[in-house]
């Protein structure tokens, strides 16, 4: 009897303690809750945390779709008229248009999560550039500055027909850039970078040649921009690609006509 009745008591003190533990457990898991939320949940050292997003005035923020064009156009115009000043050695004139550049904080709009076809570099390259551009800007040297103009340019070309719905489709835009890349090592004296562009013209010209197909009345504007790219490749020097251009130029305006909306009757 009395083995029986301490095996009762030693069942009963281990109850006893299993119960103080769980209890002690719940008062510091709720004390420990407690002072987490009045410390404003600060985390345990030695956890990793998510970042505090810090806001940056260089931000981009999303673009009303009906504003983009308009923001891409103006900038497109405002580069030509920088470029154009400093060609006449105006440079304070070149500042005070860059200083009202049209795109907010100099940068691109911010494209929407449903267009896959949008590449993040855009912006990347867009700020190489714009820093390279102000520079030469500030320091008055029109060579840097129409070369990171060209490419700022060549961006926001193919920013306005991919974001914007421009009329001229983006392979149109590339040869537009192109030609004014040629234009421009020409102007410095660059071969290799001309050889560079020719090449990149004549695959230009190959993707827009396939989407004229499907244009009415295309067939003599191909076959006379055909006739003058192949002046253009065969100019075994500067002179030559500067007598051809011209004449380059203006078919790719017969081509621009080709993608123009048509009049509403």
């Amino acid at each position: 009897m009395v083995a029986i009745w301490m095996s009762k008591q030693l069942t009963a003190i281990l109850i006893g303690l299993i119960l103080l533990t769980l209890g002690g457990l719940v008062l510091v898991s709720n004390f420990v809750g407690e002072k987490n939320t009045s410390e404003g949940n600060s985390p345990t050292p030695g956890f990793s945390v998510t970042p505090k997003l810090v806001s940056s005035p260089y931000a981009r923020s999303s673009s009303a779709r009906n504003h983009v064009n308009e923001d891409l156009a103006a900038a497109l115009s405002q580069l030509a008229e920088i470029s154009e000043a400093a060609k006449s050695n105006d440079w304070p004139k070149a500042r005070n248009i860059y200083d009202t550049f049209a795109l907010k904080n100099k940068r691109l709009p911010l494209p929407e999560l449903n267009e896959p076809h949008i590449s993040p570099l855009w912006q990347d390259y867009f700020d190489l550039y714009n820093v390279q551009f102000e520079r030469a800007l500030q320091d008055k040297q029109p060579k840097a500055l129409f070369i990171a103009g060209n490419q700022m340019r060549g961006i926001l070309s193919e920013a306005q027909a991919r974001l914007s719905g421009s009329a001229l489709p983006m392979e149109v835009e590339r040869m537009h850039f192109l030609i004014g890349e040629l234009s421009l090592w020409k102007d410095l004296g660059d071969e290799k970078m001309v050889q560079a562009r020719k090449i990149a013209l004549t695959e230009a010209w190959s993707d827009v040649a396939s989407l004229l197909r499907t244009k009415r009345g295309s067939e003599s504007v191909s076959l006379e921009f055909s006739s003058q790219l192949t002046k253009i490749i065969a100019a075994d020097n500067l002179q030559k690609l500067a007598e051809s251009l011209p004449a380059l130029t203006k078919e790719m305006a017969r081509i621009d006509a080709l993608f123009a909306p048509k009049p509403v009757q």
